[in-house]
């Protein structure tokens, strides 16, 4: 996917205007791009591992039920696009930029709590 098809995608959402994007190399499932708009920094994701689109819905409703219940971790939760989806038909989402240099490792405690997650 080039700039062009990315600038026509990023037109679903309000995050402003494209102004530079560069693919990452290092995806095994899916297909990523960094996008640097007038507004923030964003990941688009082209997901490619998903056979249909309800995998993908299961996927972002476990990453918003962490959000929503306060999990100690950011987590990547999908932008909504102009018409309220998280993602485009064609399995397009977006997410906010999250710098890794504040990450840190999962302790065990962390780790049974994703393993627990209404349990």
């Amino acid at each position: 996917m080039g700039q062009r098809q990315i600038k026509v995608l990023l037109e679903n959402w309000d995050i402003g205007k494209l102004v530079s994007c560069r693919r990452l190399e290092k995806g095994v499932v899916n297909i990523n791009w960094i996008v640097k708009t007038s507004q923030w920094k964003y990941v688009l994701r082209k997901t490619v591992h998903f056979k249909n689109t309800d995998d993908l819905k299961f996927e972002l409703n476990y990453l918003i039920y962490l959000e929503e219940h306060n999990f100690p971790y950011r987590i990547p939760v999908p932008i909504k696009t102009k018409n309220k989806e998280d993602f485009l038909n064609s399995r397009v989402l977006i997410f906010g930029f999250m710098s890794t240099s504040k990450a840190k490792a999962l302790n065990d405690l962390d780790i049974w709590n994703l393993e627990n997650v209404q349990r």
